[in-house]
């Protein structure tokens, strides 16, 4: 009975997640047309990567602990550009490897910009500009701009679920 409540309350998250798609991703775009690498812009990145290549968000306790990577522990090592793609090779949750390609413009031009950034010691790949220093774009700023993009209270685990019910429903 508590599992079929949840799963039943996470369906009807999930219709409001994907009401609420159509306003964010015109958000997303906007910042990702930004000058300069602000913190919107980098965020929008993220956002943008979740939704187009499924990806789990990470954190750094996990990467240190088990040697795989999210979207925010992704390391510049773990991208590479073959002509108008993106190539994301990685170790991911439970060793599964990952090859995720992307050919989004905006995306691949943001991608760019932060795997050319000078003077960052950190490997990370998604980065923001704060003033005259990089700094990482961490989950929770990920999470926020989920929140205020879509105006739920969701994170970027519903990017995955939204996409698995899509997946389910074209399945079906």
């Amino acid at each position: 009975a508590w599992r079929e409540k949840r799963d039943a309350e996470k369906f009807a998250r999930m219709v409001e997640f994907g009401a609420s798609l159509a306003r964010a991703r015109s958000v997303v775009v906007g910042h990702l047309g930004l000058d300069g690498m602000p913190e919107p812009r980098a965020a929008a990145t993220a956002v943008r990567l979740l939704d187009l290549g499924y990806f789990r968000i990470g954190n750094d306790v996990y990467a240190d602990s088990n040697g795989s990577f999210g979207l925010t522990t992704l390391e510049r090592r773990h991208v590479r550009r073959r002509q108008d793609l993106l190539v994301f090779t990685f170790t991911g949750k439970s060793g599964v490897d990952h090859r995720i390609e992307i050919d989004d413009e905006l995306v691949i031009s943001a991608v760019d910009a932060m795997r050319r950034r000078r003077g960052a010691e950190d490997p990370r790949l998604l980065a923001y500009k704060n003033g005259r220093s990089w700094r990482s774009m961490l989950p929770e700023l990920v999470n926020d701009y989920v929140r205020s993009t879509t105006g739920l209270d969701g994170t970027a685990k519903d990017f995955r679920t939204w996409h698995a019910t899509v997946l389910a429903a074209a399945a079906l």
